[in-house]
């Protein structure tokens, strides 16, 4: 299901889990490249606000403080922990380039998913 989502929209879900008691650092610009969709997403990291813009694709495009470069379907396996990070890095199939720590900050800011929310509360 997470795969047949566009990735401006899967993230705009992922920012309503953000929390700004977690992040750390100043927050910059961050832009994932998604080479096997032909998608790009910039998000807008601040220490109160992650705010996705979709893009253009141009992997030629900078003004970001971090780039990534990773195929949606490694990207959907990292969010639902079926991969590992440093592995992808190693394995080079998670390019990033400028500051990677800003990646880390995005993603420990983030809440964990609660599967048992309530839809609708009395």
């Amino acid at each position: 299901m997470l795969s047949g989502i566009p990735a401006v929209d899967l993230f705009d879900a992922m920012a309503t889990r953000f929390n700004p008691d977690k992040m750390q650092g100043d927050g910059g610009i961050i832009r994932f490249w998604f080479p096997d969709r032909k998608e790009a997403v910039s998000i807008d990291l601040g220490k109160s606000v992650m705010f996705p813009r979709g893009e253009d694709y141009d992997i030629t495009a900078d003004g970001s403080d971090t780039q990534i470069t990773i195929s949606r379907a490694l990207f959907t396996k990292l969010l639902m922990r079926q991969a590992n990070p440093l592995e992808l890095i190693q394995n080079k199939e998670m390019v990033i380039s400028g500051n990677a720590a800003l990646m880390a900050s995005m993603f420990g800011a983030l809440d964990a998913v609660d599967p048992q929310f309530d839809i609708v509360t009395p």
